[in-house]
């Protein structure tokens, strides 16, 4: 009942995520605000390739003064998605403790979520 958040790059301006799921259901977060080269408000990070392979359906959404859905990931597949960047509107509140991906898996997931994420040049 774990998860675990590896990031495998991190600079000015990207980072790479692995998210390894083992019968996990709660959400995770990427946090901007502790990335290289945060600063104190408006860090945002857009999604620029995802690959996965889950059992369970996966929410991939921004946060900022809500939550907003950017893409589903269908249970039981495998996959890669980079055909477009999406970005992530969500409403800064201006508060760089808030986490700026949130990856939530269904109820007792197993598998991995690749994230490949661009740091927005106004926030960095």
């Amino acid at each position: 009942m774990a998860a675990r958040q590896t990031i495998l790059t991190d600079n000015s301006a990207e980072t790479k995520v692995w998210i390894s799921l083992d019968n996990h259901g709660s959400a995770v977060t990427v946090d901007a605000s502790a990335l290289a080269n945060a600063k104190a408000t408006g860090d945002k990070l857009h999604v620029r390739r995802i690959d996965w392979s889950v059992d369970k359906e996966i929410n991939i959404s921004s946060t900022g003064s809500g939550t907003t859905d950017m893409i589903n990931l269908a249970g039981g597949t495998a996959g890669s998605f980079n055909t477009h960047i999406i970005k992530n509107i969500a409403t800064q509140p201006g508060n760089a403790t808030d986490a700026d991906i949130v990856v939530t898996p269904g109820s007792g997931c197993d598998g991995f979520v690749y994230l490949e994420l661009l740091k927005d040049p106004s926030g960095w």
